[in-house]
């Protein structure tokens, strides 16, 4: 079955509104969402609209943080696909031979 492309936009907003670069941008914020984005594994979702189309997985393959006007402001856009879990079975042709 084709996987689902799901793309995800965001801003991450820093504490102050105005003010030195250091103070205002949102590092914090945005070190978390990138070790996040980076892991190589499946992540589970939990958005009503997916879980309608059952979509529980998705596995980030691409993330951008475009230009954002503002000192606190930072966009974010994440590139998704679904993903299913399955288990697999391997059967042996050769099990009867002798």
């Amino acid at each position: 079955m084709k996987d689902w492309d799901i793309t995800i936009t965001g801003v991450l907003f820093g504490a102050l509104l105005k003010g030195k670069p250091e103070d205002c941008y949102p590092k914090q914020k945005m070190i978390e969402l990138f070790e996040f984005m980076k892991a190589a594994k499946s992540i589970n979702i939990y958005n009503h609209a997916l879980l309608e189309l059952g979509i529980f997985k998705v596995v980030i393959y691409d993330y951008s943080f475009p230009f954002t006007k503002g000192e606190n402001v930072q966009a974010y856009e994440i590139k998704c696909k679904s993903d299913d879990a399955f288990e697999l079975l391997i059967k042996d042709e050769k099990e009867n031979v002798l």
